[in-house]
C-alpha cells in the first residue's frame, strides 16, 4: 500500500499525491504521516498568523480603530503634561493651515452640512497625518478630512498620537 503524506489539489487536478475520491479515507486517509502533517500544519498556520499582525502596523496596514477608541486615545493624550504642551502648539499651526481649506469646504454647504463635527487625527513620529476620523460625516467634515489626509505637523510626544479637533461653524 502506498502511503500519502499531504492532498493538495487546484481545479481537479493533484499537486501532491491524491486519494481517488471514491477511496475509503478521502480526503485524509488516516495513517500517522497524515495525522503529523496535520499536526505541522496547524501548528505553522498559527505561527504564521502571529508574525503577519504586528507587521500590519509596521508596514502602515493599521488595524482598524474606532471613533470612540481614537476619542478615547486623544483625551488621554491631553491628560499628560507634554500632551497639553503639544495640544496648543498644534492647535495654532492647524488654525492657521485649515482657515482657506474652510472656505472650500463650506462653499455652497447647506445649514445642515455646517453643523460641528469632531476630526481626529493620528500622527506618526515625524508629525505626518496616518489617518483621520471625522464625526458626524457630512460634506463639509469629510472635505476637511481628505484636505489633513497628507499634512505633516509639529513632532508629537510619540508616534501613534491621537489628536482632537472640534470644528464649527462660525460665519
Amino acid at each position: 500500500m502506498l502511503t500519502r503524506d499531504l492532498q493538495i489539489s487546484f481545479d481537479g487536478q493533484c499537486l501532491l499525491p491524491c486519494v481517488p475520491m471514491n477511496e475509503p479515507g478521502w480526503p485524509w486517509p488516516e495513517t500517522k504521516t497524515v495525522e503529523k502533517t496535520r499536526m505541522k500544519f496547524a501548528l505553522w498556520s498559527v505561527v504564521a498568523v502571529l508574525l503577519v499582525l504586528p507587521m500590519e502596523t509596521r508596514a502602515g496596514n493599521r488595524l482598524p480603530i474606532s471613533f470612540d477608541g481614537a476619542m478615547s486615545a486623544a483625551k488621554a493624550n491631553v491628560a499628560e503634561p507634554e500632551g497639553v504642551a503639544f495640544d496648543a502648539e498644534l492647535g495654532k499651526e492647524f488654525g492657521a493651515r485649515t482657515g482657506g481649506t474652510m472656505i472650500q469646504c463650506t462653499a455652497g454647504a447647506g445649514d445642515t452640512e455646517l453643523a460641528t463635527f469632531i476630526l481626529l487625527m493620528e500622527l506618526d513620529a515625524n508629525g505626518s497625518v496616518v489617518r483621520s476620523l471625522v464625526r458626524p460625516q457630512n460634506k463639509v467634515s469629510t472635505c476637511l478630512q481628505q484636505a489633513v489626509a497628507h499634512q505633516t505637523y509639529a513632532k508629537p510626544p510619540h508616534a501613534g498620537y491621537w489628536v482632537r479637533a472640534d470644528m464649527q461653524y462660525k460665519p
